[in-house]
C-alpha cells in the first residue's frame, strides 16, 4: 500500500514545474505520508552557500526566510552529514535554533534530498507526541526524498532554462532600444516596461548625481514604487547608491536589515542589487534592482543587469554625442547668420541691434 501511495505522488510530482507549487506539495505530501501534523522544506541556494527555509505547512511554526549556516540546527546538521536525523523531543536537542526554542516542536524528521551529488534541501516532519514516527517512518520519507529530488531538479532546469531565455529575450530588447532611438528618457522607459514584462523584476530604479555631485537623484522612470522617488535628495553616503556611485563597483545586499546606510523606498524590500551605470569610462549613474525575497540576487543576476547597464551606458553616451552635435551644429549656423547680418551695409543703429541680436541667439 505505501509503495502504491509513492508511485501516486511521484506521478504527481512530475507534472509540476513551478518550484515553489512543487515545494509546497512535496511538504504536504510528506506529512500525509507519515501522518506527520506539520513540516517545512529548506531550499539549499549553492550560490550563496545557505540553506533557506522556503516551505512551512502546518501549525506552530516561524514563517519562511529563516536562513540557516551549513552544522547550524536540525537541517544544517543534516545538510553536513548527509543523513536523516529522528529526533523524540526536538526541545531537548542541544543544537536546536534559537530562533525555533519558542515553538512547540517535539519529534522530528528530516532527511536529506540530493540528486546524486547535488544536495537540493532538507525536508522536514514533526509531531506534537514524542515517539510518534518509527525508523520505518524515516525509511519512508527517505523513499519519498528520493522521489522529491528527482522532481525539483527537473523544475530547478525547467525554471534556469526560462530564466535564461528571459534574460536573452530582455537584453535584446533593451539593446534594440538603445539603437532605435537617442531620447536616453525614452530608452529608460522601454527598459523599465521591458524588465517588468520578461523578467519580473519587482523594484527598479536608476540613480542619478545631482549637478554638484554632491547626492543622488532618482530617475522618474522606475518599477514598484508607489511613491515619486524622483523628487528624492539622498547623500551619497546614506545609501546604497550613492556608495556604489563613488566606488564604481556592483554591491549585492542579501539582507538590507544589516546595512546601517539602506535608505528604504519600496515597501518590504529585503535584498538589493546595485550596479553602476558607466559612459565613456565615467559613473553617470547606478542601475537599482530591489526584491522583497531574501538573497534574491546572485552572480548571473550581478552579470544580467551588469549588462543592462552597460547599454545604457552605451545609450546615454550616443544621446550625449549627438546633443553636443547638434549644439555644435547650431552654434555654427548662428554664427554664419552673425556673420551675415553684420557684413551688410547698415547704420551704426542696425548693427548695433544686429550685435545684440544675434548675440542673444549664440549665448
Amino acid at each position: 500500500v505505501m509503495m502504491q501511495a509513492l508511485r501516486e505522488v511521484e506521478q504527481e510530482l512530475m507534472t509540476q514545474l513551478d518550484l515553489n507549487t512543487l515545494l509546497h506539495s512535496i511538504v504536504s505530501r510528506a506529512i500525509e505520508l507519515v501522518n506527520g501534523i506539520s513540516g517545512g522544506y529548506s531550499l539549499h541556494r549553492p550560490r550563496l552557500g545557505i540553506l533557506e527555509w522556503a516551505v512551512v505547512r502546518g501549525v506552530n511554526l516561524p514563517s519562511t526566510g529563516l536562513i540557516i549556516q551549513r552544522g547550524e540546527g536540525l537541517a544544517g546538521k543534516v545538510w553536513e552529514n548527509r543523513k536523516p536525523i529522528l529526533l523524540d523531543n526536538y526541545s531537548e536537542w542541544s543544537d536546536r535554533l534559537s530562533a525555533l526554542e519558542e515553538f512547540q516542536i517535539t519529534n522530528v524528521m528530516a532527511v536529506p534530498v540530493h540528486w546524486g551529488e547535488d544536495f537540493l534541501g532538507v525536508l522536514e516532519v514533526y509531531a506534537p507526541e514524542p515517539a510518534t514516527f518509527s525508523r520505518a517512518d524515516a525509511e519512508v520519507l527517505e523513499l519519498f526524498a528520493t522521489q522529491a529530488a528527482i522532481a525539483i531538479r527537473n523544475a530547478q532546469l525547467y525554471q534556469d532554462t526560462n530564466r535564461r531565455l528571459s534574460r536573452t529575450m530582455a537584453l535584446q530588447q533593451v539593446t534594440q532600444a538603445a539603437a532605435s532611438t537617442l531620447d536616453f528618457d525614452q530608452i529608460l522607459e522601454q527598459t523599465c516596461n521591458t524588465l517588468k514584462e520578461t523578467m519580473q523584476v519587482e523594484f527598479l530604479s536608476v540613480a542619478l548625481p545631482t549637478p554638484d555631485g554632491t547626492a543622488i537623484t532618482f530617475h522618474p522612470s522606475h518599477i514598484g514604487y508607489d511613491k515619486p522617488i524622483y523628487n528624492l535628495r539622498l547623500p551619497l553616503d546614506g545609501c546604497v547608491c550613492g556608495q556604489v556611485y563613488q566606488s564604481g563597483e556592483p554591491m549585492v545586499i542579501g539582507d538590507v536589515r544589516k546595512i546601517p546606510f539602506y535608505k528604504e523606498e519600496g515597501p518590504g524590500v529585503l535584498s538589493e542589487l546595485a550596479v553602476p551605470v558607466l559612459a565613456s569610462g565615467e559613473v553617470i549613474g547606478v542601475l537599482n534592482v530591489e526584491s522583497r525575497e531574501l538573497n534574491a540576487f546572485d552572480d548571473e543576476d550581478w552579470a544580467f543587469f551588469g549588462a543592462i547597464a552597460s547599454q545604457l551606458g552605451v545609450a546615454l553616451d550616443n544621446a550625449r554625442l549627438f546633443r553636443d552635435e547638434q549644439q555644435r551644429r547650431q552654434e555654427a549656423e548662428t554664427l554664419r547668420k552673425s556673420a551675415l547680418v553684420l557684413a551688410q551695409d547698415l547704420d551704426r543703429t542696425e548693427v548695433v541691434e544686429g550685435i545684440l541680436a544675434q548675440l542673444q541667439d549664440v549665448v
